[in-house]
């Protein structure tokens, strides 16, 4: 089964090793990872022994890929057929060792933030500010549109911190204890 994990961090190294006795390398057979999404292309080929293939891709390749999600792809190749063999996603993460800064907010986080400030340093007048997320900026006709906004951010913000502790393997925090009483 050719497959890769979750996630790759750029700047390591990536191994694989498939066994793929129906395209061995002794016959032509050519294997080829391919990462894409829509700011970036990376590709690698596997080198063949028999029916077992090995990709590496070296850690000073791999400090040049762009953190992002993308598609993956693995095909054999043989005198211009085309075979895939398997498909998935995978979040190419940042490299720390060569990164100055890191914010590892999300958008969500981040326009709370914002808003929150807003709202601290212009009080009631806090929502005719607009709030800038990424490259979008909101705008608010009236308080109670502003307060709605951040009552929305608030949730996500929420839900993105209790699946954080699910991955954590922690409880998440919004249980409800009950107790009956006869």
């Amino acid at each position: 089964m050719t497959t890769l994990p979750p996630t790759l961090r750029a700047g390591d190294t990536l191994t694989a090793s498939w066994s793929l006795p129906d395209y061995p390398a002794a016959a032509g057979w050519a294997v080829r990872l391919t990462l894409i999404n829509s700011g970036a292309r990376y590709q690698a080929t596997a080198s063949g022994s028999g029916t077992d293939y090995t990709l590496t891709v070296l850690a000073a390749t791999t400090a040049a890929w762009a953190a992002g999600s993308y598609s993956w792809s693995v095909d054999a190749t043989l005198a211009g057929a085309r075979t895939t063999l398997a498909t998935g996603a995978v979040q190419v993460l940042p490299d720390l060792a060569a990164a100055s800064t890191l914010d590892t907010r999300s958008n969500y986080r981040k326009a709370l933030e914002a808003a929150e400030a807003a709202l601290a340093t212009h009080g009631a007048r806090a929502y005719l500010q607009g709030i800038e997320m990424g490259d979008r900026k909101q705008t608010f006709t009236n308080p109670g549109d502003f307060l709605a906004f951040i009552s929305r951010l608030r949730a996500e913000v929420s839900r993105e911190d209790a699946a954080d502790r699910l991955r954590q393997g922690l409880q998440p925090r919004n249980k409800l204890l009950v107790r009956f009483v006869r």
